[in-house]
């Protein structure tokens, strides 16, 4: 493993205020890729936003959810099948017997004008195409919300985060059991405003997950294929 810190390969970036543990192949961590003023305004944007309750496998997860399509090659309905432990979305989370909700999929509508800009800005930071970008999620993380231990669907080559409104805790660790143990999750803060990238081993052999954040965030994370 290697600590990647983009403060080393753009050095008129700015460096993280932390100590940054070692990192695995093709992970990229850049603190402050936006200004404050930037991340109030894209913020009043969000607030804007229609956001629904997340739903995984009929549970209704903490987190609220908006699917943007970037370019032409994402499908109209991203990720949408209930049957294949797809996220889906709920209007109404109320609670069944059963502790499921009713939900519906998950419908990706074309990203605003700024949202576009901003993944053209990430592209050109870290040498990608514009329009190599497709997807973006965004994610509404209220106090106490988790996202879970995973790793994201196989077709996307790169996944990217920007995070929004305060900190948070991301982890990581081996996609196998057997290379686990004790010293193998790797924890540091994803500072608000910062962007991070899981390319390479990063992506496809290791997992992550964020511990539940003690102040609202926001995330805008997006994909490549």
């Amino acid at each position: 493993m290697s600590s990647l810190s983009c403060a080393s390969l753009f050095p008129e970036m700015p460096a993280s205020r932390q100590l940054l543990p070692p990192l695995p192949q093709g992970f990229i961590y850049q603190p402050e890729f936006i200004s404050e003023a930037e991340e109030r305004r894209m913020l009043r944007e969000i607030r804007a936003i229609a956001l629904r309750t997340a739903v995984w496998n009929g549970y209704a997860a903490k987190r609220r959810i908006a699917s943007f399509a970037l370019s032409e090659s994402v499908p109209e309905t991203y990720k949408a099948d209930p049957n294949k432990g797809s996220a889906t979305l709920s209007d109404n989370p109320r609670q069944r017997d059963d502790g499921t909700v009713e939900s519906k999929p998950v419908q990706t509508e074309a990203a605003p004008a700024w949202m576009k800009e901003l993944s053209e800005r990430v592209a050109d930071f870290l040498g990608y195409e514009r329009g190599s970008i497709c997807h973006a999620l965004l994610t509404e993380y209220p106090p106490g919300a988790p996202i879970g231990w995973h790793r994201d669907s196989p077709p996307h080559r790169s996944i990217i985060g920007l995070s929004l409104g305060s900190d948070c805790t991301f982890r990581l660790r081996p996609q196998f059991e057997t290379q686990r143990n004790r010293s193998s999750v790797i924890s540091f803060q994803a500072e608000a405003r910062s962007l991070y990238e899981m390319a390479g081993a990063s992506r496809s052999r290791w997992q992550h997950s964020i511990a539940p954040v003690k102040r609202q965030r926001w995330s805008i994370t997006m994909r490549t294929i």
